[in-house]
């Protein structure tokens, strides 16, 4: 059985700042894809971060009928905005 999911990860201020989104199946990353925000604004990396989860989830619609679900997300633990 297929297995799908996501993972999204801070991206580096020394490289531009924003999100990571990893899509995963079996645990395998199959594509990514880089959500930029402006260094050190709040608002930026939060509008990053939902275009992120909401393209992730998208992804994981297009998957319909599968074990689809979301990963760990280590960097959502001390991200900007909360």
């Amino acid at each position: 059985m297929q297995s799908y999911s996501y993972r999204i990860d801070r991206h580096p201020n020394r490289l531009g700042g924003g999100w990571r989104l990893q899509l995963l199946e079996n645990g395998v990353e199959i594509d990514s894809r880089l959500f930029p925000a402006v260094v050190d604004d709040k608002k930026a990396a939060q509008h990053a971060y939902m275009e992120a989860l909401n393209t992730a989830k998208r992804w994981l619609a297009t998957r319909g009928g599968t074990n689809a679900s979301s990963a760990e997300y280590p960097g959502l633990v001390d991200h900007p905005f909360r």
